[in-house]
């Protein structure tokens, strides 16, 4: 009777696999580091991707135009790249960037959907140098669901 429990339980539910991907994006060269991601996620078949902050652009900013000049909008190629990488790998892709929005620049993280869903985060609490480079986010804290 145990395994008959154990069994319909299984059936029921079905593993998660998630992908934590880690790499060294090359700083201020966003096309490059979107062309690793893609090398490193040929052929994965998972249920979510999980990339590092600020993996578009690199991460070691010293100034907010420093930051400012390697930003993009919330509609930028990367983000064209992350819902495309959604949809072909039929997972959600999390992936940091610095978004620019009006003279403002955000660490932000895109959550890209397969079915197309884009939902984005900006990060609320900023870090020692990071308040010299970032505003603080404004998106709050949300549920994405998968």
């Amino acid at each position: 009777m145990e395994n008959d429990i154990f069994t319909r339980h299984l059936i029921h539910h079905r593993m998660l696999n998630i992908s934590l991907v880690q790499f060294t994006p090359d700083l201020g060269n966003p096309a490059g580091n979107l062309k690793q991601i893609g090398n490193l996620l040929e052929g994965i078949e998972t249920d979510i991707i999980l990339l590092p902050e600020l993996c578009t652009t690199g991460y070691s900013f010293l100034t907010k135009e420093e930051t400012l000049g390697a930003s993009e909008a919330s509609d930028g190629e990367s983000i064209a790249f992350f819902k495309q990488l959604a949809k072909a790998h039929k997972a959600m892709v999390i992936a940091g960037f610095a978004e620019k929005s009006g003279d403002k620049v955000y660490n932000s993280a895109v959550i890209a959907l397969p079915d197309g869903g884009v939902k984005i985060y900006r990060k609320t609490h900023l870090f020692y140098r990071e308040k010299q480079c970032f505003e603080a986010g404004d998106s709050g804290f949300f549920i994405v669901q998968h």
